[in-house]
């Protein structure tokens, strides 16, 4: 039964492939246009709920997370099973996916666990050194969840990040609960022109929001 699902699943992505070509794109969220939509994302969470897949269903079930991440479709299954062992398998699994849309989804995904095990902390740590920026924010922002740990080494690499977006928001995450150390090191990052400037409209939106509420 999983050997017949999976292929047709991996028939489905094809024909997705075919009507892409001359898909309307202008809208987010196009690819739930595709006429076999519903039946491809029940496929793939028929498969995801297997306990046992082969290493050829991975990849099938990464394009669906991909093309379903405007909705975060099949991440959201996955998010309400993840009590099960082998749907956390398989999210760590996901993590690891050529394309990058699944990965930040898997990050968060794990970031919903109450508490994160050896594997899955391990597993998130990996996704701050992520290549792309917005993989590595996600998967800073899910181990910032868990304060159970120490996060000062995370917020310390992110301050250090390459992109100035994720600069600004290891900054944020500093209060006045960690240390005087890293408290420094985040008003030696705001110094930085673009993490200044971000930090300024964030200041500025915040003050208008709360005269506001007044």
């Amino acid at each position: 039964m999983t050997m017949q699902a999976e292929r047709h699943l991996e028939e489905l992505l094809q024909q997705f492939d075919l009507w892409a070509v001359s898909a309307d794109r202008s809208d987010a969220g196009w690819e739930s246009d595709f006429p076999q939509w519903t039946e491809m994302i029940r496929d793939a969470e028929r498969l995801m709920s297997q306990e046992l897949l082969s290493h050829h269903v991975l990849p099938l079930l990464g394009r669906c997370w991909a093309l379903s991440e405007e909705d975060e479709t099949c991440a959201d299954w996955a998010r309400s099973h993840l009590q099960d062992a082998h749907v956390q398998k398989l999210v760590r699994c996901l993590a690891d996916d050529a394309d990058w849309n699944t990965r930040w989804q898997a990050y968060d995904v794990l970031g919903s666990l109450e508490v994160l095990d050896d594997g899955t902390r391990t597993a998130l740590e990996k996704g701050t050194t992520d290549e792309d920026p917005y993989v590595r924010r996600r998967a800073f922002l899910s181990l910032l969840r868990h304060r159970e740990a120490d996060v000062q080494p995370y917020i310390l690499r992110m301050l250090a990040d390459v992109s100035g977006y994720n600069r600004y928001v290891a900054i944020k995450a500093v209060t006045d609960a960690n240390t005087a150390f890293l408290r420094d090191q985040a008003q030696a990052a705001a110094q930085d022109p673009e993490v200044a400037a971000l930090l300024a409209s964030y200041f500025s939106h915040k003050e208008t929001i709360d005269r506001f509420e007044q």
